[in-house]
């Protein structure tokens, strides 16, 4: 069994591993950024860090919309970076069986049997064109 922090964006629902979130808090005001990722729309200062926030509307092809008071932030990390997700709300965390979810064409996303995305690996879903070049250096 793995725990689960579930959230929506839009009519989509998604779900990443606990152990990648590092807390939840309520969206502020985007600063432009350096695109490290397509999918970057700007970055916030967390405690004196600067972070990369990734508009999931555009990964998975959402209707975009503006950012309002009401949206959440989820404060996630992966082996390479800390970064910021904009999600519309958190419902919370729920238990998933391991092998409960489905490999999709999508690199780093899994679907489970409910409809939920489930994203395995977030540097391969959200920075593809970073992690072709760092595996061509090797």
């Amino acid at each position: 069994m793995q725990q689960l922090v579930v959230w929506r964006v839009g009519t989509r629902s998604f779900a990443l591993p606990f152990p990648n979130v590092l807390r939840v808090v309520r969206a502020a005001a985007i600063a432009p950024a350096p695109k490290d990722s397509p999918f970057v729309c700007g970055s916030v200062d967390i405690q004196g860090q600067l972070l990369p926030v990734i508009d999931l509307r555009m990964r998975f092809e959402l209707p975009r919309r503006s950012i309002s008071p009401a949206d959440h932030f989820i404060l996630a990390c992966t082996p390479k970076r800390a970064l910021v997700l904009w999600v519309d709300t958190v419902d919370g965390i729920v238990l998933q069986e391991d092998e409960a979810s489905i490999a999709t064409q999508d690199p780093g996303v899994a679907e489970l049997a409910d409809g939920m995305l489930l994203l395995q690996d977030l540097e391969r879903c959200l920075f593809p064109g970073n992690l072709l070049s760092s595996e061509a250096a090797h």
